[in-house]
């Protein structure tokens, strides 16, 4: 009989666990839905530095960092994106914001960002050929201008240039060269620029 009684307070507790668990789940899922916005969103545009090529150093190169809208899974919400002019272009700096995503991902990421009218998109192969660096690479090997050193979170980087109907084009910051992937290949990471 004690036996019996053991096995019910384990199954109870077990199940309590389970409720417990599911419960908090929920409640982080929805935290915002529930207590609202912990934090202020700004959309005001992007803000940028702008600097000429010898300015690209460790002791003098920055960022500007704005607050602009990105839809992912959930409600819309704010990301800081840090931004940097590099000749005619404002960049984005950070790639670990969305990590490898595919190529409609990466171009849906892009054209979320922005605001007061500065449009963002996936660059060409062209302009990112314009920000590699083979003289000063990161300790990741990357050839990239410094400023995007320390955001860099792959090697291939997206780009707007298609390769046929199911495949586009990235650039790969350590070989230096395009190389075609698949559309729905979640290997690159997305770069965004605005004129």
């Amino acid at each position: 009989m004690a036996e019996t009684g053991n096995a019910a307070r384990i199954a109870i507790a077990v199940a309590v666990i389970g409720l417990v668990g599911t419960l908090g789940t929920a409640l982080i899922a929805n935290w915002d839905r529930i207590f609202g916005e912990t934090s202020s969103t700004v959309d005001s545009g992007a803000t940028t530095t702008t600097a000429s090529e010898s300015d690209l150093t460790p002791e003098t190169s920055s960022t500007v960092t704005t607050t602009v809208p990105f839809s992912g899974t959930t409600e819309q919400s704010g990301i800081d994106v840090p931004t940097f002019v590099v000749g005619d272009l404002t960049w984005t700096t950070d790639t670990e914001a969305t990590g490898a995503v595919d190529w409609v991902e990466a171009s849906v990421f892009c054209g979320q960002i922005g605001g007061s009218g500065v449009s963002f998109r996936l660059p060409t192969i062209a302009e990112l050929e314009t920000i590699a660096d083979p003289t000063d690479p990161s300790a990741f090997d990357h050839k990239i201008l410094r400023i995007f050193h320390d955001g860099l979170g792959s090697n291939w980087i997206w780009s707007s240039d298609k390769d046929g109907a199911a495949a586009a084009f990235a650039y790969d910051f350590i070989e230096l060269s395009e190389i075609s992937l698949a559309l729905n290949d979640k290997l690159a990471n997305p770069l965004c620029v605005s004129e």
